[in-house]
């Protein structure tokens, strides 16, 4: 109900307790409080924690939505407490309830254990690998090559993708949209010269084939960066370079692949409905002989357009995906 004589909101908020110290099952504590016009979630957990019970735990710093700290899941999303306006979500939804990050253990409270995401960032070797001869000065690198990391290069490494991932959620060794979002940043790197290598390596079961596109990841993210765009991207240059390769081979000779062509052109709109469409999606599914094709609906799409018909595409040996 609204208090007297002010635009304030009285409702309560209701917060995810638990202390392995004091108790091994979790519960929730409710509070009263008085919502202003501007208040953000954070704001309203200060106010608890420094005028109701101190023993309250979440993670805060900057307040700025840049540090990436205090990510927390309200009322069923996950997002930047710090920027979450508190009575837009009490006139929508009617209620105000806040969790911990999902996928990752629970610390205490609203503290997890982030332990697991930094792992697979680490996993990743999130790390320039120069060439054999790198340029005396500085890297020159055309800003139509820069623009391509645009979708990844703005990560706070929040968690936020990671707590909504649906594979994740079905499977805790998958490295995660943070992490893949951070390898892409490298594979598409002009300056990196093992973007085969580490195509390669995520290609390994718990990498890049192991995404369902469920879009979460995208659609959470406060930085507006496109994790599952990174993703499909790093397959389609695996495809790539895996046809660079198998034309090499008949001279029995391999080429030194990089990833510079394929990289060529802006970033296609990967977020658009349309391009799931049915005929349009560039699907890849497991051939008699152990390698990947492309779908038939976009075979057929191919042959309509006059293109002619795709060829059977193999990955390069390792390119396996997982199951």
């Amino acid at each position: 109900m609204a208090a007297a004589g002010a635009d304030v909101l009285v409702t309560k908020i209701k917060v995810y307790r638990f202390d392995p110290e004091v108790a091994k099952a979790a519960h929730y504590d409710e509070w009263d409080l008085d919502v202003k016009p501007g208040q953000t979630v954070l704001d309203l957990l200060h106010e608890v924690h420094y005028f109701h019970d101190p023993t309250l735990s979440f993670r805060r710093s900057c307040r700025s939505a840049i540090c990436g700290s205090c990510a927390m899941n309200i009322n069923g999303r996950t997002g930047l407490s710090c920027n979450t306006q508190a009575k837009p979500l009490l006139d929508r939804d009617g209620y105000l309830i806040v969790e911990p990050m999902k996928n990752m253990p629970v610390l205490k409270d609203l503290v997890a254990d982030m332990g697991g995401f930094w792992k697979a960032v680490y996993d990743i070797d999130p790390y320039l690998r120069p060439g054999a001869d790198p340029p005396k000065g500085p890297y020159v690198v055309p800003k139509h090559r820069m623009d391509l990391l645009k979708i990844a290069q703005d990560c706070i490494m929040c968690g936020s993708c990671l707590s909504e991932c649906t594979s994740r959620e079905a499977n805790p060794e998958y490295l995660g949209p943070a992490a893949l979002a951070k390898a892409y940043r490298f594979v598409a790197d002009a300056r990196d010269d093992a973007s085969v290598e580490r195509l390669k390596e995520y290609s390994q079961p718990n990498g890049i084939w192991d995404c369902d596109t469920c879009l979460y990841c995208n659609e959470v993210c406060p930085m507006g960066v496109k994790p599952m765009d990174a993703i499909m991207y790093m397959r389609e240059k695996a495809i790539e370079a895996t046809r660079s390769w198998r034309a090499g081979s008949s001279t029995r000779q391999r080429p030194r692949t990089s990833l510079s062509a394929c990289l060529a052109w802006p970033p296609r709109p990967l977020s658009s409905p349309k391009f799931f469409s049915a005929g349009r999606r560039r699907t890849c599914g497991k051939s008699r002989s152990g390698g990947w094709r492309t779908s038939r609906s976009s075979q057929r799409s191919s042959r309509r357009s006059g293109r002619g018909r795709r060829s059977e595409v193999r990955l390069l040996p390792g390119l396996r995906r997982a199951g």
